[in-house]
C-alpha cells in the first residue's frame, strides 16, 4: 500500500491510548468515532438499499 492513501485504517497514537487509560476507557476517541462513522454508513447504505429495492428506481416528477 503507498504510504499516501490516507483512507487506510490508522492506529491510535501513544498520547490518545494513554489519555484513554487514564481516562478508564476501552477504546481510545479515535476508535470509537470510527466504530460510530461504521454503523452510521451501514444503517444508511441498509435504507437506501431497502427502500430502492422495494420502490424501485427514484422516479423524476412527471415523467
Amino acid at each position: 500500500m503507498s504510504p499516501l492513501d490516507r483512507t487506510v485504517r490508522r492506529r491510535p497514537v501513544t498520547g490518545e491510548a494513554q489519555k484513554a487509560a487514564r481516562r478508564g476507557l476501552a477504546e481510545t476517541a479515535r476508535e470509537s468515532l470510527q466504530h460510530t462513522v461504521r454503523t452510521a454508513a451501514a444503517l444508511a447504505e441498509g435504507v437506501v438499499a431497502g427502500h430502492r429495492g422495494r420502490d424501485g428506481p427514484p422516479r423524476r416528477p412527471g415523467h
